[in-house]
Parts: structure tokens; C-alpha cells; sequence
């Protein structure tokens, strides 16, 4: 069920960054490091809330030992 609504949290999450980049710097290089740092960011905080929420399901299969 979380998977159902990660995808529009994601899309949220991309107009904000790509919304607060219009207002942080005025050359496009700027703008281009500055969303793709984001993007990073939110990338690394969806695959560490994934692995949070299905960490127990994962050891309780026996695939931890492996």
C-alpha cells in the first residue's frame, strides 16, 4: 500500500525542487547542479524509506543470510 502512494509523494517532490530552482539562481548551471543534487537526495531518502519499511519482511525470509 505505501508503493501506491510513493509515486505521487515523487511528483510532489519533483515540482517542489524543480519550482525552488526557478527562485535559487539565475544561470542554468546553477539550476542544473542545484536539481541534481536534489533529485540525489530525494533518490537516496526513497531507497532508505523502501529498505526501512521492508527490512523486517526481508529477515523474517531468510534472505539476510544469504
Amino acid at each position: 500500500m505505501a508503493l501506491y502512494y510513493g509515486l505521487p509523494f515523487g511528483v510532489y517532490a519533483l515540482m517542489m525542487i524543480i519550482q525552488d530552482s526557478v527562485k535559487s539562481t539565475d544561470n542554468i548551471i546553477g539550476k542544473a547542479i542545484y536539481v541534481s543534487q536534489r533529485i540525489f537526495l530525494l533518490i537516496i531518502v526513497f531507497i532508505g524509506t523502501f529498505i526501512i519499511l521492508y527490512l523486517p519482511f526481508i529477515q523474517s525470509s531468510g534472505l539476510a543470510g544469504v
